[in-house]
């Protein structure tokens, strides 16, 4: 399977979520670090089937910069679910949700999937899963164990974030599916 680099990935990102490329690399080579500076995995150009695309997406959306990025994307990516029929990890679930559209399963998960979103919270580190599907919305929240007393999720207290709709997750990973599978 032919390699892809970090640039392909941020620039692909970026299209996808409307975001300025610039800071998506910034925050991209923030995460993959550099022999200098070792990244989320120790090593530079992480492979895309890891987190990595994950903890991007989570940087982005937490508002973080590329000081921050590592600290934030990974205090997002390891927020527990109140769902125990659901990965444990808000990271998980996206990892999963990627991994599925670039395997391009289809299967009820797949679908489940692609009918979701993430709502990313900046105020109050959190993560909220909206699946969409025939019997209405199924929500999920993904928060710190110790937070007692967080604002709910109708408080305007909790609605500053940013929203990942599943449909844009399908992008990203078909774009790299493509140009990890399509070069020789």
């Amino acid at each position: 399977m032919p390699s892809i680099d970090i640039d392909q990935i941020t620039r692909i990102v970026a299209h996808h979520t409307g975001q300025d490329y610039t800071r998506v690399q910034a925050l991209g080579t923030a995460l993959a670090g550099s022999q200098n500076a070792p990244g989320l995995d120790g090593v530079f150009n992480p492979d895309f089937r890891g987190p990595y695309v994950a903890m991007l997406l989570l940087a982005i959306a937490s508002g973080a910069d590329a000081t921050t990025a590592k600290a934030k994307a990974a205090h997002y990516y390891h927020l527990r679910s109140t769902d125990p029929d659901l990965p444990a990890e808000a990271g998980e679930l996206l990892e999963g949700f990627l991994t599925t559209f670039f395997d391009r399963q289809v299967t009820n998960y797949a679908r489940a999937a692609f009918h979701s979103e993430l709502e990313v919270c900046t105020t109050v580190a959190a993560v909220r899963l909206m699946m969409h599907g025939t019997d209405g919305i199924v929500e999920t929240n993904f928060i710190e164990a110790d937070s007692d007393g967080a604002p709910s999720w109708d408080s305007d207290y909790m609605r500053h974030g940013s929203t990942i709709p599943a449909r844009v997750l399908f992008r990203i990973a078909s774009d790299i599916r493509e140009l990890t599978s399509g070069a020789a």
